[in-house]
């Protein structure tokens, strides 16, 4: 919702038009019903979750109105101010020629994107590319600049944009065409698609149409594993005004795995949310260390040219995926939530007592959570990156990639790591590869696959597949013919 009330009851230069019972009259006839009137539409879009812009010249009277003075306060709310000449408003002067018109406007908006675009200074002051200014006063040039520049507009609109996706709203973007995912390419011509009727259930990573018995059971099944957690508990609303502000949204992401099954995150939007200055968290607070790809490189390397421990008991190459990693790193700080929309109960909101996925700092406590597990029980964590790992006994080596962990060591050391994590967390052990016994010859890691060779006796690495069709395609290379060697002419 944009409002643009006539400023022309509010406006400074009435003074030399007016006495000062005359322009009160004026204000209180025609100008602050106006504002009064806006003032309560804005109010309204803050309580449907929507957003609201709102435009006076800075000097304006109206901004100090006890209605716009208690808005501005909201802290949904932003305000800014920039001059007109940063849109290209023109006018001319009393000898016609043209120059740009200043008009140093205030803003109103609930929306942190549009306030960015909106803020800003003259270029002259900037030391940027100087201009000419001209006088707003006589010959009606006032309200000749009372038209929004085109360039405004676009800007206005492209924060808006920018807003609806950082709220996660549904833009309906799957009607576009598919999304090279998998595999799957774009040839130039889309399939053919179900009407859609704008009801139903969406992937949100892929567009396409999701069974919507598949949706709600993968959602079920998730917010009983919330719950079972004792990831988040029911807290009054007035608790979470007075310590946080306004809660954060809940979201449904849903998707279909490769395997074909649904799975549904139920995401905080606090990444998303707008924030003041002095409610953001420092960097530290929100690192999480990632080990980098030389570690899977030597790792893997040590399996191989090592094969034995200092014991002479086989090296094995293990792998873990953790589920629901976010949920188990107790939430630092308090932090509001609306409740699940299937818990939904007036006058109440969610607290969190675990981290969730899209909050600022879940990445950062899941490190030290499992950090913490693992100290606990002998290992020690890299100085430099604690992403990497060594066991108590120096043989076992490791590293941690978000909630994957991939640990050489022998097969006794690997079965104890695996009732390490067990401990604490559900996983999946995606199984030991090596050359003894009767282990795997095959593993993946990061979608990357590494493979074995019993007759060759040696082990390899292979990239993500996934990414070869797309370099295909972005390189013009899909129907190119290969060259036994590089840089071979034809």
């Amino acid at each position: 919702m944009i409002g643009s009330p006539p400023c022309t009851t509010f406006c400074p230069l009435l003074h030399i038009k007016f006495t000062k019972d005359e322009i009160q009259k004026r204000r209180e006839e025609e100008g602050e019903p106006h504002i009064r009137f806006c003032v309560e539409r804005y109010k309204r879009q803050l309580e449907l979750d929507r957003h609201f812009l709102h435009e006076h010249p800075r000097d304006s009277a109206s901004w100090k109105m006890p209605e716009m003075e208690e808005l501005i306060k909201d802290r949904r709310t932003f305000l800014v101010e920039g001059p007109m000449c940063r849109w290209g408003m023109t006018a001319r002067d009393n000898q016609g020629n043209e120059g740009f018109v200043r008009k140093n406007t205030r803003w109103l908006t609930s929306s942190q994107e549009i306030a960015e675009v909106l803020r800003g200074s003259c270029s002259n002051e900037r030391g940027g590319e100087q201009h000419r200014h001209v006088q707003l006063i006589g010959g009606g040039r006032a309200a000749a600049a009372a038209q929004y520049p085109v360039k405004l507009v676009t800007a206005v609109l492209r924060g808006l944009q920018r807003q609806l996706r950082e709220d996660a709203r549904d833009l309906h973007e799957f009607h576009a065409g598919p999304v090279p995912d998998e595999g799957e390419l774009l040839t130039g011509e889309f399939p053919e698609e179900e009407e859609d009727d704008g009801v139903g259930y969406y992937d949100d990573v892929h567009g396409k149409k999701l069974n919507e018995a598949d949706v709600k059971k993968a959602r079920a099944l998730e917010l009983d594993w919330i719950l079972k957690q004792g990831v988040l508990e029911e807290a009054p609303e007035s608790e979470c005004w007075e310590h946080q502000g306004r809660p954060y949204t809940l979201k449904w992401v849903d998707t279909r795995k490769a395997e074909g099954l649904v799975r549904s995150r139920l995401v905080v939007r606090e990444i998303k949310a707008a924030k003041r200055e002095d409610e953001r968290l420092e960097a530290q607070d929100v690192f999480s260390a990632m080990p980098p790809v030389e570690s899977l490189k030597i790792l893997v390397s040590h399996c191989m040219t090592e094969q034995v421990d200092s014991q002479s008991r086989p090296l094995c190459l293990g792998v873990w995926d953790v589920s629901r990693a976010h949920f188990y790193g107790k939430s630092r700080r308090r932090v509001y939530t609306t409740l699940p929309e299937e818990m939904a109960k007036p006058g109440f909101v969610a607290r969190l007592c675990k981290t969730m996925y899209g909050t600022q700092d879940a990445a950062h406590v899941w490190l030290e959570t499992w950090g913490e597990q693992l100290e606990a029980n002998g290992y020690t964590l890299g100085k430099s990156n604690p992403a990497i790992f060594v066991g108590e006994d120096g043989e076992s080596r490791g590293m941690c990639h978000g909630d994957d962990f991939l640990v050489v060591a022998c097969r006794e050391e690997l079965d104890r790591f695996d009732k390490v994590l067990k401990q604490k967390f559900e996983l999946k052990c995606m199984g030991y590869m090596g050359f003894a016994g009767d282990l795997k010859d095959e593993l993946k890691f990061l979608n990357r696959t590494i493979r074995l060779s019993r007759s060759e006796k040696l082990m390899e690495i292979e990239a993500d597949q996934r990414h070869v069709p797309r370099l295909l395609e972005e390189l013009s290379l899909v129907d190119a013919k290969g060259v036994p060697t590089p840089r071979v002419k034809r």
